[in-house]
């Protein structure tokens, strides 16, 4: 049996596209759901949360879910950066599968062991994530697994999805979404609901974090010739995908994060925005495909590497 060890809504757009692989390889799961967290995308928020989050496993082909217990233990834990530290899950399970949420990893908090494979979306940070901590295995696929997707995803030409800043910088968000407009984009403005709230912005749709699964920040970026973000860290694995981004890393702390080394990823300080962005229209979002057969290989080799066989 697989544990997926669910924390909180986000965590759906990892596990369910890597659930699925391992239903199709015949590996069984189990989701363990943390029904306790008080966080703004915790599960147990409300009914409308857990019925999606049972949804999505069961479209997955999860067959078994349950409440996560702090004694839970077995052979093999899947879980990701944001992992409660305090759960202690490698001294718990043989084997633990941890994924990279943007750049989670960096705290020192966060799981490091032997028994740890760690999935990362760009070599990047396989480098950086073994220059601060000791680290044993890394694997790092094709596509990151957000955006192992069975729909086609065809670029809308007029589309850019703008990941608003989480405090402060609305002079540098309009300039960037008065420069998008000039250049005959639509902009999806993308805000998180712990965040500041966005203004009224004309010929501007926004979007919060509603639907959760498939997320706003992995479908609207999908469908974008162009992303536009502000401190965040969302290019991590939007970039891998083959999605264009503009880095305005205007926060002191987005400024030291490690940058891809891509031809979609474009940065910029304060009042280069309007530059960045004519640059990145140049070379818009080629969205990376996967099919089944893809997938399903490296998540094979992410059990064998793990030694974790089909029951």
């Amino acid at each position: 049996m697989i544990d997926f060890i669910v924390y909180d809504m986000t965590h759906l757009r990892y596990f369910a596209p890597f659930t699925a692989s391992l239903s199709r390889l015949g590996f069984k799961t189990r989701w363990l759901l943390d029904l306790t967290s008080t966080k703004y995308n915790a599960i147990g928020h409300s009914e409308d949360r857990i019925k999606i989050v049972y949804n999505a496993a069961s479209l997955s082909g999860c067959r078994e879910i349950s409440v996560f217990e702090k004694f839970s233990s077995g052979k093999c834990a899947v879980t990701v950066e944001t992992g409660s530290p305090g759960d202690r899950i490698p001294e718990k399970y043989d084997a633990v599968i941890s994924m990279q949420h943007a750049f989670d990893y960096m705290f020192p908090s966060r799981m490091t062991s032997e028994n740890v494979l760690n999935i990362m979306w760009e070599q990047t940070y396989v480098d950086h994530h073994a220059s601060i901590k000791k680290i044993g295995k890394c694997l790092v696929p094709r596509v990151p697994i957000t955006f192992w997707h069975d729909k086609e995803e065809v670029a809308a030409a007029r589309i850019a999805t703008v990941f608003y800043p989480e405090v402060g910088y609305h002079n540098e968000a309009m300039r960037a979404c008065d420069t998008l407009k000039s250049l005959g984009f639509f902009p999806i403005i993308k805000q998180r609901r712990k965040n500041q709230p966005v203004p009224d912005i004309e010929g501007c749709k926004v979007v919060y974090d509603d639907i959760w699964y498939p997320s706003e920040s992995i479908f609207y970026p999908a469908l974008s010739a162009i992303c536009v973000g502000f401190g965040t860290g969302a290019y991590t694995d939007l970039v891998s995908a083959g999605i264009t981004f503009v880095d305005c890393a205007l926060p002191g702390y987005s400024q030291e994060y490690p940058k891809p080394i891509s031809d979609h990823y474009f940065g910029c300080r304060s009042g280069g925005e309007a530059d960045a962005i004519h640059s990145a229209v140049l070379r818009p979002s080629i969205f990376k495909k996967t099919s089944h057969e893809e997938r399903d290989a490296f998540t094979l080799q992410v059990m064998e590497g793990m030694n974790v066989q089909r029951t």
